[in-house]
């Protein structure tokens, strides 16, 4: 092993010991997060489902607020890109 990655391996050992508080946070928030996205999975499924703003096939579900699970809608990929894109301006 490059004694760079020893060294960052110690480095980010030492740090999760003097902030176990936030890694235990972190833990919590993402176990939280993935059982809300498998809720998403198991209820909601795409099978029959059609793109809200099109009406093609949905191959999506698009939460509007992340991790909501019940905020979410249906789009094909191209919508879902378009989306997207105005999230981003």
């Amino acid at each position: 092993m490059p004694k760079d990655k020893e060294k960052f391996k110690k480095y980010q050992k030492d740090w999760r010991e003097r902030n176990k508080d936030k890694v235990r946070r972190n833990n919590q928030e993402f176990i939280i997060k993935s059982k809300e996205r498998d809720k998403t999975k198991h209820y909601f499924k795409l099978k029959d489902k059609k793109c809200k703003h099109c009406g093609n096939d949905a191959q999506v579900r698009h939460h509007l607020i992340p991790y909501k699970f019940d905020n979410f809608i249906f789009l094909c990929n191209d919508c879902h890109v378009k989306v997207h894109r105005e999230l981003r301006k």
